[in-house]
């Protein structure tokens, strides 16, 4: 059963085997269940995923899709959730599209296997589509597939600037430097 519930949560992204059982081990030895379990509840209850920029909506609200004070003429893509979030958090003041993922060969991630349909059905409602992705192999593929798709488009296309660390994922850039590169895109 240990092994079992070790694999389950191995299953999470970034969680690796020592990590899952130092993560089960804590929660049985410091009885932190009650506050798992109503940490999941919460997630169940009040958090989905928009269907229209496949952020996360809080209590069916999207901060990006149902806020009223947005720039509705720029759409920033970035590959996840995670890193939609770490958007919110600069000043970055429109719109958001989530891709799930960015095209990666050595792992069988095709741009078929990712969303980009919707991506492109959207971006004619915007005059600027900003490329937020990490600055490595995968991101640049991406940034490229995109870009090769949209060139038909009479959109404006940028990327974030090089002002962020190459081999560096936005997860762990500062909102400072987030923010250049935002000002400084090209």
């Amino acid at each position: 059963m240990i092994e079992d519930i070790i694999l389950k949560l191995k299953g999470i992204n970034g969680i690796s085997t020592k990590t899952a059982e130092k993560i089960l081990f804590d929660l049985i030895s410091n009885d932190k269940l009650d506050d798992l379990t109503e940490v999941i509840a919460m997630i169940n209850s009040d958090l989905s995923l928009c269907d229209k920029c496949f952020f996360v909506r809080e209590n069916k609200k999207c901060i990006f899709c149902d806020a009223n004070d947005r720039n509705n003429s720029k759409l920033c893509v970035v590959a996840t959730i995670a890193d939609g979030f770490r958007i919110s958090k600069s000043k970055y003041d429109g719109l958001i599209h989530v891709l799930g993922g960015e095209i990666d060969l050595r792992k069988n991630i095709l741009p078929d296997s990712l969303d980009f349909n919707s991506l492109i059905s959207r971006v004619n409602n915007f005059k600027e589509v900003i490329l937020a992705f990490n600055y490595t192999i995968e991101g640049e593929v991406t940034s490229n597939y995109i870009i090769k798709r949209l060139s038909t488009k009479k959109i404006k296309v940028t990327k974030l600037a090089k002002g962020m660390p190459v081999g560096n994922v936005l997860d762990y850039v500062d909102e400072t430097t987030l923010n250049d590169a935002f000002k400084n895109r090209k």
